[in-house]
């Protein structure tokens, strides 16, 4: 190698630019790689508060039935709309709850008879969860 290096004279400049490129691109990936893992993190933390907030709805939801309570929806409106269908089935309540104005349910949890005897029959996220229901048209109410 150093021989090489010896009979090439002039190669210097050329060299260190190139070494210079080369540590220059290392450096801008190194750059984005930490700026993604950044925006990953910041998409993680809000994905789970998000999914803490919509569980703590449902099982506010679930506790009213448990209780044989009455479930206030109105306590929850801003950020999330949660609508109660009373009797979906036989002795089953359906709630959904929709995010900021969506017409796609966020979560859906379904609770079948009152009291003691009060189960939890689902607890899904997202719409294909609603069985024999398809997804509303854009543009109309939840």
């Amino acid at each position: 190698m150093r021989r090489y290096l010896r009979n090439r004279k002039g190669l210097a400049m050329e060299m260190a630019i190139a070494t210079m490129l080369i540590i220059f691109a290392m450096c801008t990936v190194l750059l984005m790689v930490a700026q993604m893992t950044g925006v990953l993190n910041k998409r993680t933390v809000e994905t789970a508060t998000s999914r803490v907030s919509v569980d703590s709805i449902g099982e506010d939801f679930f506790r009213a039935h448990r209780v044989g309570g009455a479930f206030y929806a109105d306590r929850y409106m801003g950020k999330y709309t949660p609508v109660v269908q009373e009797d979906v089935a036989e002795d089953t309540d359906r709630l959904l709850v929709y995010y900021e104005g969506n017409s796609t349910p966020v979560l859906c949890v379904e609770v079948e008879g009152v009291g003691e005897a009060a189960k939890i029959v689902r607890w899904s996220y997202g719409y294909s969860s609603v069985a024999g229901e398809s997804a509303p048209e854009e543009g109309t109410e939840p």
